[in-house]
Order: structure tokens, then sequence, then C-alpha cells
């Protein structure tokens, strides 16, 4: 548990979105890299454009089957 919290931690999020320009949920972390980061829409997409996306869901086997081969012919 003391792991999780020392990642949730506004300087160790802050570094991991440093380290790895991920999407970030800690709004503390984010305040914390300053405007040209919060302000990025590539980076932290508006409501509305998350909110406008589309989800994947749980897929069937057969399904799976083909992605799992178009996969393995795109890393070939």
């Amino acid at each position: 548990m003391e792991f999780i919290n020392y990642m949730l931690s506004v300087d160790a999020a802050k570094m991991n979105i440093e380290e790895f320009p991920y999407l970030s949920a800690n709004s503390k972390a984010v305040e914390a890299m300053g405007e040209e980061y919060s302000s990025n829409e590539a980076k932290n997409p508006p409501a509305e454009v998350i909110a406008a996306g589309e989800y994947v869901s749980n897929l069937d086997t057969d399904t799976l089957a083909i992605y799992d081969e178009m996969w393995t012919k795109l890393k070939e």
C-alpha cells in the first residue's frame, strides 16, 4: 500500500508524467506540470472529447482470434 500511496503523491505522479507522457487522472500532478502541459489538448483532452469517444467492449472469442491474427501479421 505504501508504494501505491507514493505513486499517487504529487511529486511521484509528476515524475511519472514527465517520463511517460500518458494521460493522468491525478489532477494535482497535472496542475504541478504547469500551463503548457495542462492546456495541451493532446495530453489532456477536454471532457467533451473524452465523452464523445468510442470504447471497445469485451470481444467474443472469434473476434479476438481475428485481432490476434492481424497483430501477428503486423509484427512480422
